[in-house]
């Protein structure tokens, strides 16, 4: 998975803490893909086009 993050953006202290957690969730498998989101909450139809 790539993260998009602006070199140039300043980030607070507690943007960096939520940003280090997601590279350990990213390791550890927790992430759930968007697409996936999507489809459980219904806004994709059967051939993964956003309705």
């Amino acid at each position: 998975m790539i993260h998009m993050l602006d070199p140039d953006r300043i980030l607070t202290e507690e943007e960096k803490k939520l940003l280090e957690e997601s590279y350990i969730h990213e390791k550890e498998g927790k992430l759930i893909p968007l697409e996936e989101v999507k489809k459980e909450l219904g806004l994709l139809d059967e051939d993964a086009q956003e309705v």
